[in-house]
């Protein structure tokens, strides 16, 4: 059984905090196609990326009730929610 490359992993969210992009990252991943060797670790440094935008995603997403008040607030004076 393969198992995730760990240094790969940490590469891939290293690889997204920085601002690389996801063809980059599929590009790695496609070349690795002809070479077993390597394949392991891209694919890891793939999950790695994922892993840190789906962080990123459930983050930004979460809103706190004061900011919900906020929107509804301000909805509220621009005659939004009647």
């Amino acid at each position: 059984m393969k198992t995730i490359c760990e240094a790969s992993y940490a590469q891939g969210r290293a690889a997204f905090n920085s601002g690389a992009s996801l063809r980059s990252i599929v590009e790695r991943v496609v070349a690795a196609d002809n070479e077993p060797s390597s394949e392991v670790a891209e694919f890891s440094r793939a999950i790695g990326f994922a892993d840190a935008l789906l962080d990123r995603l459930r983050n930004t997403s979460a809103l706190t009730k004061a900011e919900v008040v906020e929107i509804v607030r301000d909805a509220e004076l621009k005659g939004a929610l009647k």
